[in-house]
């Protein structure tokens, strides 16, 4: 979960996060909904076909930064 939401992050937006994890949009949009249901916060701003971050999405990409960077170091 934490690899698809840093994906659409960076990316800005599903379609070319799902391009970058080389899968279906429609299975990053399923995953990243359920990781905001399951932490109950809402992790991005729907602008048109946009999304934009906020703050407690800023606040978990840092985590989420630092926690894969551990992962590959191990």
């Amino acid at each position: 979960m934490l690899r698809i939401f840093k994906a659409v992050a960076d990316e800005g937006g599903v379609a070319r996060a799902a391009e970058r994890l080389h899968c279906v949009q429609s299975n990053v949009s399923t995953r990243l909904t359920q990781f905001e249901k399951k932490l109950d916060i809402k992790l991005f701003h729907r602008v048109g076909n946009r999304l934009v971050i906020t703050q407690d999405g800023l606040r978990l990409l840092d985590y989420a930064e630092r926690l894969l960077q551990l992962a590959e170091e191990a």
